[in-house]
């Protein structure tokens, strides 16, 4: 009998040693589970006495070390991006406010405050860059003006009037290609209520204009003899399809206008020999200027239109009737390494 309770003993202490040794694991993994955030918190720690100590730098890494031990709470990330802004790294609190608002409630207070920090970045970046900019134009450097600007674009998407001086810029500098691709960029990404639109058009319509014949003028004076004819000929069909697209575009801007001063009487009425209507008179005048404005424009380009397009078939005539049967000759080949027979038929 009493072997048996000596053993029956020995088996309940067996049992106690797992259970405790079971019960010691827990706690050790719980204490690991744990341990993540209790690193962040005294991390954080540092960083707010680093900061409240006038060192934002060191608190900004702290404030990193401790989302990189905790990544659950992106409140880290904010109080990051806030000490960087006090040490002057903006770029650094830009990415970081990002950051934040990408992984934060959208609809909490700090992102509310995060995205008008944000807002306030950015903004005061693009008056940099637009200070830079002007600075540029101010010393007659077009090409550097006019990259500025675009940058400014780029980086404030809303700040419309910056693509518009992008190829303003870009014209100045004779850059006609990329003066007329950042102009119809403007014209066609722009509100409709753009207040440089008007001139944005003006510019492009100049650009057009200006750049056919000179591009016609530069073939003429670069082809070889042999492709003088093809050359003469493309000139022709290029300045008469300019002047059939401007007269389209200024018939179509004369409908418009037309259309529009339809509209325009019909939002005014005349009671008792004056006119009345749901509009302001500043607003009558404003949209009577803008259709005054659309039929000049509309007159001036199918005036210019007619004229290219008279051009252009007199070029095409001319070259058919002076076209000579046959016409041979000796030309360096390749390279100037060698010699070419060309001619034409």
């Amino acid at each position: 009998m009493f072997k048996l309770n000596e053993i029956n003993i020995l088996r309940a202490i067996s049992r106690l040693q797992w259970l405790l040794a079971v019960a010691v694991c827990a706690l050790a993994l719980g204490a690991h589970a744990v341990e993540p955030d209790k690193v962040a918190v005294g991390l954080a720690r540092q960083a707010l006495q680093a900061d409240d100590g006038g060192d934002p730098v060191r608190a900004a890494e702290l404030y990193l070390q401790a989302f990189q031990a905790d990544s659950k709470q992106p409140n880290y990330l904010y109080a990051a991006a806030r000490a960087e802004m006090a040490a002057g790294r903006k770029s650094q609190a830009e990415e970081h406010l990002e950051q934040f608002l990408a992984l934060a409630d959208a609809g909490s207070d700090r992102a509310d405050k995060a995205r008008a920090y944000l807002a306030d970045l950015r903004a005061r970046r693009g008056e940099s860059k637009e200070t830079a900019a002007e600075q540029a134009v101010a010393a007659g450097k077009w090409q550097l003006a006019s990259g500025l600007y675009e940058q400014l674009w780029v980086e404030v998407p809303t700040r419309w009037s910056a693509l518009f001086k992008a190829g303003a810029a870009a014209q100045q500098a004779g850059d006609k290609d990329r003066a007329a691709d950042l102009l119809r960029q403007y014209l066609r990404e722009s509100p409709k209520s753009a207040a440089d639109r008007p001139e944005a058009e003006d510019r492009l319509q100049q650009v057009a204009s200006a750049h056919a014949p000179e591009r016609a003028a530069v073939d003429a004076r670069t082809s070889p003899d042999g492709d003088s004819a093809k050359g003469s000929r493309a000139i022709g069909w290029t300045v008469l399809g300019t002047g059939l697209a401007l007269i389209g575009g200024g018939a179509g801007l004369l409908v418009y206008g037309v259309s529009e001063q339809h509209v325009l009487n019909q939002d005014l009425k005349l009671v008792d020999g004056y006119v009345t209507g749901d509009i302001s008179h500043a607003q009558a005048q404003a949209r009577a200027d803008a259709i005054g404005m659309h039929q000049t424009l509309g007159v001036g380009l199918a005036a210019a239109g007619m004229v290219a397009a008279g051009v252009g078939t007199w070029l095409l005539l001319r070259e058919t009737e002076a076209r000579p049967a046959t016409r041979v000759g000796v030309a360096p080949g390749p390279g100037l390494a060698g010699v070419a027979l060309v001619g034409r038929f």
